[in-house]
């Protein structure tokens, strides 16, 4: 980690971390995929190679917590949500951008809040729970209805 980003009321939410050696968008994206355990969507608007990247876990995707990543001359920018106004403003400014899930970006922030707890109570058992991943646009089979 190179720098804490994204405060707000004295907490910080972003991080910005860089690479000791480049790596390609596509390695990146390759790379992040398997972590996450789930496809990412993505846009290349540089072609740079990878070196500093911004993260702002769950919902992250506001046009300003991209412009914060662009000030601290991130390469990339992920994050779990996002909306038109990000895209178009990461095309502006010529950032990658890749977009995980609210659920998947979030999941290593838990598990390592968990773990600690679990380190100070033996008894807490840390269990994963396998949900329903409702921003994988799954595609829901509507009952079909007459007027």
């Amino acid at each position: 980690m190179i720098k804490r980003t994204h405060e707000w009321e004295g907490l910080f939410f972003g991080r910005i971390a860089q690479y000791e050696k480049e790596i390609e968008f596509k390695d990146f994206v390759t790379k992040l995929e398997f972590l996450l355990e789930e496809p990412v969507r993505f846009w290349q608007f540089n072609d740079k190679m990878v070196n500093r990247v911004g993260l702002v876990c769950g919902n992250g995707g506001t046009t300003a917590c991209l412009k914060e990543a662009v000030e601290n001359k991130c390469d990339v920018y992920i994050t779990g949500e996002c909306n038109l106004y990000t895209i178009q403003y990461a095309q502006f400014k010529g950032i990658n951008l890749i977009i995980g899930s609210h659920t998947f970006t979030e999941f290593f922030g838990i598990q390592s809040l968990a773990l600690k707890l679990n380190d100070n109570k033996k008894e807490l058992e840390v269990v994963r729970l396998n949900e329903e991943h409702y921003e994988a646009n799954i595609r829901i089979k509507l009952k079909e209805t007459s007027i």
